[in-house]
């Protein structure tokens, strides 16, 4: 976290890069739901006007299930993460992330999707859109939480190693 123009971007970019095979950004908006992370059901006409409802993974689920189908570490970025109402977003996560066995989402297929320690979730949030101190305990029990400004480009890159080293 950390002000505009700080690399909060680029550094959760690089460690995806360093961690990851592969990874993916998502920038948050104020209108964002738990379905946006997590999945929901949607609707769908057909050309003859008929209805049928098709599950639509979240950005999440999408990542846990390009994990499985790589078999390696992947990364999910949530850039801005501040500009959504967190905790409500969050919230299937939380029981989850205590609890890996727990369903976050089910396919049409019937196939369950669980949280999966291949995949990692990066978060970057801007000071401007909300102060971290109104963050509540629910998050930052469950994410490192590091203020990319107050380290000088040296630091920057040491810090980068040490996270890169202790996470491969």
């Amino acid at each position: 976290y950390g002000p505009t123009g700080t690399g909060k971007t680029y550094f959760a970019k690089q460690l995806a890069l360093e961690t990851c095979v592969d990874y993916e950004v998502h920038t948050a908006t104020p209108t964002w739901t738990p379905a946006d992370i997590t999945g929901s059901i949607q609707p769908e006409a057909d050309d003859d006007g008929d209805i049928t409802y098709r599950r639509q993974a979240g950005c999440v689920s999408r990542g846990i299930q390009e994990a499985e189908r790589l078999g390696d570490n992947y990364a999910v970025i949530l850039d801005e993460i501040t500009r959504a109402d967190i905790s409500k977003i969050f919230g299937p996560l939380y029981t989850a992330i205590e609890n890996p066995h727990q369903t976050i989402f089910e396919t049409d297929e019937g196939e369950t999707i669980e949280l999966d320690e291949r995949v990692n979730i990066i978060c970057t949030m801007n000071m401007s859109d909300r102060t971290v101190n109104e963050l509540d305990n629910a998050i930052t029990r469950r994410f490192a939480m590091i203020e990319l400004d107050e380290y000088k480009e040296d630091k920057r890159r040491q810090l980068f190693r040490d996270w890169v080293s202790g996470h491969v």
